[in-house]
């Protein structure tokens, strides 16, 4: 796993090089491979953690081109390289002695910035044009990657590490209320492209940023996903086969080549078909997979109805039955500490964890000592290969087709053995009821509590949280077409997991990637009609049908929720850091987060709604790792002198209630020492001009 970091200055950056210089011996430690740096006038990067190449036998290439033209840096694992290599001209076996950096600068001296259609995988780059002088700045379209900027002043900072732009600012952030706001409400759907200070900015999938004279900077969208026209086919059976060809493709292109692989393997479809494809393309050759497999290491504190939903391992052996080539691991971690916090829970960027932080980070600990090379998994399976289309009938109703929908009631109600009339309920009416109630509740509290806002642009009263909720669930009740639902939530999930992923790789020093979340893959099944996904009665059709035979029948047909971490209660009782008494319960970490600002958080998340909040045996479990980390969070920045850059007002109403320009857009508030959040003359968006 690679990263860099840099800064770019038109007018020279002499004034920032003792910062660079700062970080580059901080991050130049035995946990990654060296690093290479490069120092001009205008221009400073750092290439950490260089790998030996992906792919061939090539040697790691200088961070200048052959032509010293451009200055190249990035996290690269490209994918599709022989069709990349047709398009560059290259014979096989140039093809194969080339490194992924080295056909990342052929493919810009063809295409220039163009060259970000034609890259496929997981990367993201920075490209120095020293005879233009101008700067470039890329991120892959669905892939494992991260990229992360600032403009301070005429210094353009940019890194893959969030800790380098708090190293660049001494530990002074400066908080983004509004996404801290949202942090805090268990909402990570309206980032955009923010994060937790003000100053630094993500680039986003699908977009490049450009840095020069005399345009400035600017941010271009490249690619969106799911926006091609609908894939129609006349029989059923050829939208199965190009189904499991993109598949297949997708683990081919991540695993060929590899001397070791990881799968994080469990009873789900997704982890079954990414671990068994992964052993069909390596079965020949003297590669070695790896799985690993979580359970509950304290069963008996699990409720018996739940307990066999709860351990894995049983559907996990009956894979591995078919493929002896996988070596397994079952793992409990039984001593491992639940609320253990990493440097990333810490970051400007992802400063949370949650019940299964644990474990993950357990098994990526494994694979490095089994010198696994790269983790694949099936995170993104859910909505790309085994998407069960719900609300496809509400959809189909609403479009008329009346005949097809009872139709297709008919067939779910005699393939499940149950009434029409119960099925009609749970998939057309129940649904469509509940959608237009939550447009009735959105209609009363926004005229009873926007009323002042519309007309007076005044900040919301009371009942604003309300109001921003069922917004919320209004924008996630698209649902009412599956296909736009499903298209949210991979969008969601690229903005927010695949970048996680990348930090707890980056910190293992360990290759991640995710063949459920290839591009191809992704605008295929985006692409089909939804029919396809419940088709004739049967939901994950597609995928039950393309993996016939080479996934075992139960797990295919097992249509039970398996959970996660299941015992986690027990095992948060047993933490060190939760202790013995009231210190695993949520009024602990709230009341020191209050000793340390004077901030109730839980009346700021608006707790007083949940029954009993101090009894932690009936609290939602969400709840207590979203208090834990705003906690830890905040104790970090209190390390670091964070109470003077931090500025909390004791008036909880002006915390707990963000204007909708605030939530809607990317105008934020500076909170500085010395300066009133509460004025009511101030405007919003306004900062602060000392600190």
């Amino acid at each position: 796993m690679s990263g860099f970091f840099g800064i770019f200055n038109q007018e020279g950056i002499v004034d920032a090089v003792q910062s660079f210089k700062e970080f580059q011996q901080h991050i130049d430690t035995p946990h990654h491979r060296g690093v290479e740096t490069f120092i001009g006038q205008n221009f400073a990067i750092c290439q950490v953690g260089l790998k030996k190449p992906f792919e061939g036998d090539a040697k790691e290439i200088s961070l200048i081109s052959d032509c010293g033209n451009f200055i190249l840096a990035g996290h690269l694992r490209l994918d599709y390289r022989d069709e990349l290599g047709d398009k560059l001209g290259l014979v096989q076996n140039e093809l194969d002695k080339r490194s992924d950096a080295s056909l990342v600068l052929l493919a810009y001296k063809k295409w220039k910035k163009k060259a970000v259609f034609h890259l496929e995988g997981d990367w993201a780059f920075v490209m120095y044009d020293l005879h233009s002088r101008e700067l470039l700045l890329a991120r892959d379209q669905t892939g494992v990657s991260l990229l992360l900027y600032s403009q301070v002043g005429g210094n353009i900072l940019f890194s893959t590490y969030p800790n380098y732009f708090e190293s660049f600012f001494h530990q002074n952030i400066i908080i983004n209320k509004r996404i801290f706001w949202l942090i805090c409400h268990l909402e990570n759907e309206h980032y955009n492209s923010e994060t937790l200070d003000e100053r630094v900015k993500r680039v986003d999938h699908g977009h490049f940023l450009t840095v020069g004279k005399p345009a400035g900077l600017k941010v271009v969208q490249y690619f969106d996903l799911g926006t091609s026209k609908e894939i129609r086919y006349k029989f059923v059976e050829d939208c199965t086969n190009d189904f499991f060809f993109h598949i297949s493709e997708a683990v081919r292109a991540r695993v060929k080549k590899k001397k070791s692989i990881g799968v994080f393997l469990s009873a789900g479809v997704d982890s079954s078909t990414v671990a068994a494809l992964a052993a069909i393309h390596l079965d020949n050759s003297g590669s070695s997979i790896h799985s690993y497999t979580h359970y509950p290491a304290f069963l008996d504190s699990i409720p018996p109805e739940k307990q066999d939903r709860s351990d894995e391992s049983k559907y996990v052996n009956i894979l591995l039955s078919q493929y002896k080539k996988i070596i397994p691991r079952y793992l409990d971690f039984k001593e491992k500490d639940v609320l253990q916090v990493d440097a990333n829970a810490q970051s400007i960027l992802y400063p949370t964890i949650n019940k299964n932080n644990f474990w993950i980070q357990g098994i990526i600990d494994f694979a490095k000592a089994d010198s696994v090379e790269t983790m694949v998994t099936g995170q993104f399976g859910n909505y790309s290969i085994s998407w069960s289309a719900p609300y496809f009938h509400v959809s189909q109703l609403l479009q008329f087709n009346i005949i097809s929908t009872i139709k297709d009631l008919f067939l779910v109600a005699d393939k499940n053995n149950i009434s029409l009339a119960y099925i009609a309920r749970q998939l057309v009416f129940s649904p469509l009821i509940k959608y237009l109630a939550s447009i009735i509740a959105l209609i009363k509290t926004f005229f009873a509590s926007t009323k002042d806002f519309v007309f007076n642009k005044k900040e919301i009263g009371i009942d604003y949280l309300q109001f921003i909720h069922l917004n919320f669930y209004l924008q996630k009740s698209s649902h009412l077409n599956p296909k736009k639902e499903r298209r949210r939530i991979l969008k969601k999930y690229l903005a927010d997991v695949n970048g996680k992923w990348y930090l707890n790789a980056e910190l293992k020093s360990i290759q991640y990637c995710d063949p459920t979340s290839d591009g191809r893959l992704l605008n295929f099944s985006l692409g089909i009609n939804e029919h396809y996904f419940f088709y004739k009665g049967l939901q994950k059709f597609l995928i039950k049908k393309a993996m016939q035979g080479l996934v075992p029948k139960e797990i295919l047909e097992n249509d039970k929720y398996f959970s996660q971490s299941a015992d986690i209660r027990k095992r948060i009782e047993c933490s060190s850091a939760a202790g013995k008494d009231s210190r695993r319960t949520l009024a602990y970490f709230n009341a020191q987060v209050k000793k340390l600002h004077g901030m109730d958080i839980m009346k700021l998340i608006r707790y007083e709604q949940v029954p009993a909040i101090a009894d932690f045996k009936i609290i939602d479990i969400r709840y207590f790792f979203q208090l834990f980390s705003i906690y830890q969070f905040l104790l970090f920045r209190n390390e670091h002198n964070f109470e003077q850059t931090f500025f909390m007002n004791n008036n909880l109403e002006t915390w707990s209630k963000p204007t909708l320009v605030e939530l809607n857009t990317n105008e934020t508030a500076t909170l500085c020492v010395g300066k009133s959040a509460t004025n009511d003359d101030a405007e919003v968006g306004s900062t602060c001009s000392e600190s």
